[in-house]
C-alpha cells in the first residue's frame, strides 16, 4: 500500500511532560492531595496480563508507546532494554470483549543494510502506526524520528531541527527529548512531544515546564512561547500520499519539486 502523501506537513514539537495530562511543578511544595482528575479523564480498565511474560524469546517489558490500529489491535514500542534488539509488538487488546492484551507478533528494527538497532543506540519512546503497516518511531538518544517498514527495515529519517538535539549540539537535555508522537486526524501533521524544556525555555516561576508548540509547514515556522499556549485546531483536508527523500531527509509531497534521492515510501 502506498502511503499517502504530501509532506507529513509538519513536524510540530511541543515541550511537555510525556505520560501526564497535567504537568506538575518540578519542585512543588508538599500537599495533602493532588486534587481530582479533570472531568474528561476516566480510568475505564486496567490489565497487567503482559507482566513478566515472554514472546518469541523476548521479555515483554519496557513498553514505552502504544499506537492503536482499530478493531482492538495496537502496536507497542519498546524503549532501551539493554543490548536486546529494538522492537515493537503487535498486540490484541480485547480479544475476549474485555481489556485482555495478548502479544501476537514481534518485529525487530534494523537499518537498511541489516544492522540491528538495540537498546544501546535506540531508545524507543514515540510511535505512530501508518495505514500501510509501516511505523514512525522516535528515539530519545539522538534524538531522531525514523520510518520503518512493516518488517522493521529502516526506510528513512525525518529531519529534526538542530535546536532540539542534545547539548552541546542543540538546546535539549539528554534523556529529555522526543518522548511521544501523534498524527493529526487528516494524516498531514506529525506531533512530537519533548519530555523536558529546551535550555532557553526553562520553567515558569512556579516550576512548570513551558509549552512551545512549533509547526513546520510550507517552510514556515510558527511558534507560541507561553505556558498557556494551545495546540492549533486540526485541519480537515484530504489525505495524500507521503514520501520521503533519503537525500533531503524530509517528508515531501508526491507533487512537490524533486530534491533528489530515492523515495522511501
Amino acid at each position: 500500500m502506498t502511503i499517502h502523501p504530501r509532506k507529513l506537513r509538519g513536524v510540530a514539537i511541543a515541550t511537555v511532560a510525556a505520560a501526564a495530562v497535567l504537568v506538575l511543578p518540578a519542585a512543588a511544595p508538599a500537599r495533602d492531595t493532588l486534587g481530582a482528575c479533570g472531568p474528561d479523564a476516566d480510568l475505564l480498565a486496567f490489565s497487567d496480563a503482559l507482566n513478566k511474560t515472554t514472546f518469541d524469546g523476548f521479555g515483554v517489558g519496557g513498553l514505552s508507546a502504544l499506537a492503536l490500529r482499530g478493531g482492538g489491535h495496537a502496536r507497542a514500542l519498546v524503549d532501551n532494554q539493554g543490548a536486546t534488539a529494538a522492537r515493537f509488538y503487535d498486540i490484541d487488546l480485547d480479544a475476549h470483549g474485555d481489556l485482555a492484551p495478548a502479544v501476537r507478533a514481534v518485529t525487530t528494527l534494523h537499518r537498511a543494510d541489516g544492522t540491528p538497532y538495540t537498546g544501546q543506540d535506540f531508545d524507543g519512546e514515540g510511535l505512530v502506526s501508518l495505514p500501510d503497516g509501516s511505523i514512525l518511531a522516535s528515539s530519545e538518544t539522538e534524538p531522531a524520528i525514523r520510518r520503518f517498514s512493516r518488517d522493521g527495515t529502516e526506510l528513512g529519517p525525518l529531519e529534526v531541527p538542530d535546536r532540539f538535539r542534545v547539548a552541546p549540539a542543540g538546546e535539549a537535555t539528554g534523556n529529555l527529548t522526543l518522548e511521544g508522537l501523534g498524527l493529526s486526524p487528516g494524516g498531514r501533521d506529525l506531533w512530537a512531544a519533548m519530555e523536558g524544556p529546551l535550555a532557553p525555555d526553562g520553567t515558569t516561576a512556579d516550576g512548570r515546564s513551558r509549552l512551545r508548540p512549533r509547526s513546520r509547514s510550507s517552510r514556515r515556522l510558527r511558534s507560541s512561547a507561553s505556558a498557556g499556549a494551545r495546540r492549533p485546531a486540526p485541519r480537515t483536508r484530504a489525505r495524500r500520499p507521503i514520501r520521503c527523500s533519503t537525500t533531503s531527509r524530509r517528508w515531501r509531497s508526491a507533487t512537490a519539486p524533486a530534491v533528489g534521492g530515492a523515495s522511501c515510501s
